[in-house]
């Protein structure tokens, strides 16, 4: 007969509620999925091109020269050999986003699990999944994880959560798999987008300096570095094979190159929309307002924990919840992200001691995988730099400042301002109260967002929800197509709506998918026009999208004139539903035919 030892019933019970914490999450994210299902995609803008692309790799077109791509491989491939597998339809494309979603979550509760404690990683988990992972705070969707508006933001962060973890464990043990696993994922990262890859290299140079300075990796750290680039080198030249066998041994270096060509051109860069994006459209404003908020949030955070630290638990969560939501009651929710800049820059100067102090690495994975999150936060966010929002870009570009923002009020805060026992736990559960109201407030924004989308354009499974004003006027159109084109037949869509082409299963005329600013100061509109009068499209579809973000007022006025003059000339209207497209209307869209028909 045996008997249990204390460390025995510690050891069950933390393996209890790690099972329950897991199941949780795994529970929450299924539940966030089920409500976002077919209401995450805009039907109207980007989403399209990321349904458009896989079916016509699938028909046989080559990236890069039968479709006009600006962004790494990985992306488009992974999903057309996903539709491969499972069809071709947008639950398909739903369901690999779902999955991606989930291991974004694991990982992100892993990471945070070793940076700060479980309960922190929790808290983390159950934010990231109602702040940016099924989340819709603005009209337009496509930013979120569940249906993002480029598919190769999510798997290139994602690609960077598995090279950190992968990197730090290299730390610890002389196993080939982790350094291995860690290039990989950088490579993969590669391929993706240029802004992610940035981040994911300089996050993995951060822990990778951690690693070759450890005592524990001395004699090993030669083939440390050889396993990391063996890792990174082999996804790039599997890509690069693929692009030599498509496109030729001329043209492959280009396209692997992928996002950089147009990184180093900044032919978009110094559009109105990226400016503001960035907050230098009115710097001085933007620092400004970045300086209130921040002084505001270390003040109210500076009352909570005061509070907290000298009450109960329980008292600690009332309190605290109580004044964020009070606080939340005069400050728009948009905002809350904009201290995030200046409090990275504090968490990475203690990090950074951290490191220094523990040189001589005990279990220095940990402050390796602290200070290359860091990294990663504070890589990506120079495209929001002085306007991080949860919204648009932010649904990826903030995700690791306030997962770091989440450890610090959890653990970080509260084990620097109170003695262990009942007064650091008040202190933790605080901070996480704030967490959870903050997560809440996003989540009724969504709920909100979700309930207007009521309307269904397409059917079965590519069906995609959406508010009734869009719809009507959309699935008309869509249903006028349908009984007017064959499936030969060709179908052009401009400025935006490369959906309709997917929906329809219609191929557009041009390698070019939509004609927006962005894609305009990226390809040659003459070599587009030229394109369109060697093979014209048998129906033209003019669609209300206005371009003011831009510093356009439509497709038509300022840019895209070549275009839409050679339109013009060639086609004439038959059809318009809802109001004129291209003016101060809500939505419209006008059908065009070859003049002569």
């Amino acid at each position: 007969m045996t008997t249990r030892t204390d460390g025995g019933e510690a050891s069950t019970q933390r393996t209890r509620e790690g099972v329950l914490a897991w199941s949780t999450l795994a529970a929450l994210c299924a539940f966030f999925v089920s409500v976002g299902w077919d209401r995450g995609p805009d039907v109207l803008v980007d989403y399209g091109r990321e349904l458009y692309v896989p079916w016509r790799l699938l028909e046989g077109d080559r990236l890069y020269a039968d479709i006009a791509w600006f962004n790494g491989p990985l992306a488009p491939w992974t999903c057309a050999l996903w539709m491969r597998v499972f069809g071709v339809s947008l639950d398909a494309l739903q369901l690999l986003d779902a999955l991606v979603l989930a291991a974004t979550l694991g990982l992100l509760v892993r990471l945070l699990s070793e940076i700060a404690d479980r309960r922190a990683a929790w808290v983390g988990g159950l934010a990231f999944l109602g702040i940016f992972g099924v989340s819709q705070q603005e009209a337009i969707g496509n930013y979120l994880f569940l249906a993002p508006y480029s598919h190769g933001m999510t798997f290139g962060f994602a690609a960077g959560l598995v090279a950190l973890l992968a990197l730090a464990r290299s730390i610890r043990t002389s196993a080939a798999a982790p350094p291995l696993v860690g290039g990989v994922a950088i490579g993969l990262a590669f391929l993706t987008k240029a802004e992610v890859f940035l981040a994911v290299a300089a996050s993995s140079c951060a822990v990778g300096l951690v690693a070759v300075t450890s005592e524990r990796t001395r004699g090993r750290r030669g083939r440390l570095v050889a396993l990391v680039a063996l890792g990174i080198a082999l996804p790039i030249g599997i890509a690069f094979a693929r692009l030599v066998s498509e496109l030729g041994a001329e043209a492959a270096p280009l396209a692997l190159a992928g996002t950089w060509p147009y990184v180093v051109e900044g032919g978009a860069n110094d559009l109105p929309f990226y400016r503001a994006m960035r907050g230098t459209d009115d710097l001085a404003a933007s620092l400004a307002r970045m300086g209130v908020f921040t002084a505001g949030t270390a003040l109210f955070l500076g009352a909570v924990y005061a509070i907290a630290r000298r009450t109960s638990v329980l008292v600690a969560v009332l309190v605290s919840a109580g004044a964020t939501v009070a606080a939340l009651a005069f400050v728009d929710t948009k905002w809350l992200f904009l201290p995030l800049p200046i409090a990275l820059v504090v968490l990475f100067v203690g990090g950074v001691q951290e490191w220094s102090r523990r040189r001589s690495i005990g279990s220095a994975d940990s402050p390796a995988l602290a200070l290359g999150f860091l990294v990663l936060a504070f890589a990506l966010l120079p495209k929001v730099l002085f306007v991080p929002l949860a919204r648009q870009y932010g649904f990826v570009l903030v995700v690791p400042g306030a997962m770091l923002a989440v450890a610090a009020l959890m653990r970080w805060i509260p084990d620097r301002i109170a003695p262990p026992g009942r007064s650091r736990d008040a202190a933790s559960a605080a901070g996480a109260a704030v967490v959870l109201v903050v997560t809440a407030a996003h989540m009724y924004t969504t709920a909100e967002r979700f309930a207007d989308k009521t309307y269904t354009f397409a059917a079965a499974s590519d069906r995609i929800l959406t508010e009734g004003w869009r719809g009507r006027v959309l699935s008309a159109v869509e249903r006028n197509l349908a009984q007017r084109l064959e499936p030969d037949d060709t179908l052009l869509v401009v400025p935006e709506g490369i959906v309709f082409n997917y929906v329809l299963r219609l191929r557009t005329p041009t390698p070019v998918v939509n004609f927006m600013p962005p894609e305009l100061a990226f390809f040659d509109e003459r070599a587009i026009v030229a394109a369109l009068q060697d093979e014209p499209p048998d129906v033209v579809v003019v669609v209300h999208r206005p371009t003011d973000m831009y510093g356009f007022p439509f497709f038509g006025e300022g840019y895209g004139e070549e275009l839409a003059g050679w339109i013009a000339d060639n086609y004439r209207r038959d059809a318009l539903f809802g109001d004129e497209p291209l003016e101060d209307g809500l939505l419209g869209a006008a059908i065009l035919v070859p003049r002569g028909r």
